[in-house]
C-alpha cells in the first residue's frame, strides 16, 4: 500500500449516494494518475542519471565527459589558454576481482572513485571511463610542473585511500597525461595520446606517470601489433618450446631440461622471446601463454614417454605476475593430469626480478604448488633485491645463479666471492644450485670445486628442438640401458 485515504462521516448510519460513490472513483482514478506520473518522473530522471552519470561511482561518465570536453575545448581555443586531461588505470586491478571478486572490486573501485575526487579538488574534475580506469580534466594550468603535483598527489591519495575490509592490497595507478596543444588538438587526439602515455607509465614500472611521448608511442604500437599477432599465432600453434638441458657437472648427465618460448613466425623465422615478451607481459598475455607452455611441455614429456625414454624433469618459466593468481596451480595441476603425469615431471621456474615483494597471495600460490608437489626454482638469483627475504618465505627446492656472476670466473675475484657465498647459504638452506651460461671448461671445473653440482650453458648444449632432443635422449639411453 502507498497510502491511505479515510473518509469519516460523523453519523452513526450513512447511506452513500450516487455522487458519494463518484467522488470515490474519480478521486481514486485521479490518485493512481498522479502516482504514475511521479513513477513515470522518477523513471525518467533515472534514465537521465543513467545517460549521464556512472551508476557505480556516481561521477560523469563517458557521455558526460564528451560533452564537456566539446564545451571546455570552445573555451580553451577562445582564451588562447592550455588544457590537460590525466588517464588513471589503477594497477593490477584485475588481479583483485580476480582473487577476491566483482563484489568486493566494486566497493574498491567506488572507494578509489571518492579518494580521487578529494585529491582533485578544485584544480578539474573527474569522470569514469570504465572498468578501472578514470579521466581528470585540468580546465587550465601554468606549468607542467603544476601537472606533476596533481599526478602525485593522486597516486597518494590512492594509497592512503581506505581499502574494503577483506582486501589485502596496496592500490596504485598508472597515469598517462596529455597537454592541449602540445599532445593534440581535438578530444580524441588528447584521451588516445593520455592513453598511450599511461601505457608509457605501466612500462616503466607501474605506479607512475609519464607525459605523452611520441617517440615511446610508436614502440608501444609496435609491441600492441606484435601482442595481436601473438594472439593468433597462439592459435595457430606457431609457438614452440626448445630445450636446453641442465647437466650434472661431475658425471657429464642430463639432470633435467629448460624449456624456452619461441615463435616460429611465417615470414621471419624462427623469433627468440626477447622480441615479444615485453608485448605478453604489457598487455596481458602472461596467462594464456603459460597455460599454453604447460599444456605443449606435459604433451611432449607424455610423447617423448611413450617412446620408451627416460625424461628428466622440465622447467617452465613463469612470470612473477602469474604467481599473484590464485588459479595458477589449477592450470598446471590441469596440465599435468591431461597426459597423466606426475607433479615432479615438471619444474616451475620464476624470476626473482619480477616477483612482487610482500605479496600474501604470490606466497600462497607458491604453497600450493608445493602441494602439489611440483619443485619451484628461483631463476636469476641475485639479480633481484630481496633475495634473502623470498628465501626465508617461500617454499623454494632450488635457486638458479645469475649468468652474469658466472661470466667472468673464475678470474674475476667480486664474482667469485658473490658466486662461494651463494653456494654455501644455498647449501646451509638445502636448497639446490644450477649456474647459469657456462661456456668454458674452466667455468664448470671452478663451480665443482666450490660445491655447485648443477650447470647450464653453451658449454653443454644450446637449446634444441623436441626432435633433437629426442635424438640427445636416445643416445644417451643407449649408452645407460637403465
Amino acid at each position: 500500500a502507498v497510502g491511505v485515504l479515510c473518509l469519516e462521516t460523523r453519523e452513526k448510519q450513512y447511506h452513500w449516494t450516487d455522487a458519494d460513490q463518484n467522488f470515490v472513483t474519480h478521486l481514486s482514478t485521479f490518485l493512481a494518475l498522479a502516482l504514475k506520473s511521479a513513477m513515470l518522473q522518477d523513471a525518467e530522471k533515472r534514465i537521465e542519471r543513467l545517460t549521464w552519470l556512472d551508476s557505480l561511482t556516481n561521477l560523469p561518465n563517458r557521455h558526460l565527459l564528451q560533452q564537456r570536453l566539446i564545451q571546455l575545448l570552445e573555451k580553451v581555443i577562445q582564451r588562447n589558454s592550455r588544457m590537460a586531461v590525466i588517464l588513471i588505470d589503477l594497477d593490477r586491478f584485475k588481479e583483485v576481482n580476480g582473487t577476491y571478486g566483482h563484489h568486493l572490486g566494486d566497493a574498491l573501485l567506488n572507494n578509489m572513485a571518492q579518494a580521487l575526487q578529494r585529491a582533485v579538488g578544485a584544480d578539474g574534475w573527474i569522470a569514469r571511463l570504465g572498468g578501472d580506469e578514470f579521466v581528470v580534466v585540468v580546465p587550465h594550468f601554468s606549468h607542467r610542473d603544476e601537472l606533476a603535483r596533481l599526478a602525485s598527489r593522486l597516486n597518494e591519495a590512492l594509497i592512503q585511500a581506505q581499502v574494503p575490509k577483506g582486501i589485502e592490497f596496496s592500490v596504485t595507478a598508472s597515469m598517462g597525461i596529455a597537454v592541449f596543444p602540445d599532445h593534440g588538438r581535438s578530444i580524441s587526439a588528447l584521451l588516445k595520446h593520455a592513453d598511450a602515455a599511461m601505457y608509457q607509465a605501466k612500462s616503466s614500472g607501474r605506479a607512475t606517470f609519464q607525459f605523452y611521448n611520441p617517440f615511446k608511442h610508436n614502440v608501444q604500437t609496435r609491441e600492441q601489433r606484435v601482442a595481436k599477432q601473438l594472439e593468433k599465432a597462439i592459435e595457430l600453434k606457431e609457438l614452440v618450446l626448445h630445450y636446453q638441458p641442465q647437466i650434472a657437472i661431475q658425471t657429464g648427465l642430463p639432470s633435467g631440461f629448460e624449456a624456452l618460448i619461441r615463435w616460429n613466425h611465417p615470414e621471419r623465422g624462427l623469433i627468440f622471446p626477447d622480441l615479444f615478451l615485453s608485448a605478453v607481459e604489457e598487455f596481458g598475455m602472461a596467462q594464456s601463454l603459460t597455460q599454453y607452455v604447460a599444456k605443449t611441455a606435459c604433451k611432449q614429456i607424455s610423447t617423448w614417454r611413450e617412446s620408451g625414454l627416460t625424461v628428466p624433469p622440465i622447467s617452465i618459466n613463469i612470470s612473477g605476475r602469474e604467481f599473484c593468481d590464485l588459479r595458477l596451480p589449477h592450470f598446471i595441476r590441469l596440465a599435468l593430469e591431461e597426459f597423466d603425469l606426475p607433479a615432479r615431471a615438471l619444474v616451475v621456474e620464476v624470476t626473482e626480478g619480477s616477483l612482487v615483494q610482500d605479496n600474501e597471495t604470490a606466497v600462497e600460490v607458491f604453497k600450493s604448488l608445493a602441494q602439489i608437489g611440483l619443485h619451484i626454482s628461483l631463476d636469476d638469483f641475485g639479480m633481484g633485491y630481496s633475495s634473502l627475504s623470498y628465501l626465508r618465505r617461500l617454499p623454494l627446492n632450488s635457486i638458479k645463479m645469475d649468468r652474469s656472476f658466472i661470466k667472468n670466473l673464475p678470474d674475476d675475484t667480486d664474482s667469485a666471492a658473490i658466486v662461494r657465498a651463494i653456494i654455501s647459504m644455498a647449501r646451509h638452506l638445502n636448497l639446490g644450485v644450477v649456474a647459469e651460461g657456462v661456456e668454458h671448461t674452466v667455468q664448470a671445473e671452478y663451480l665443482l670445486r666450490l660445491g655447485c653440482k648443477y650447470a647450464q650453458g653453451y658449454l653443454y648444449s644450446p637449446a634444441m628442438d623436441s626432435s633433437g632432443v629426442q635424438k640427445y635422449l636416445e643416445q644417451l639411453n643407449a649408452k645407460s640401458p637403465s
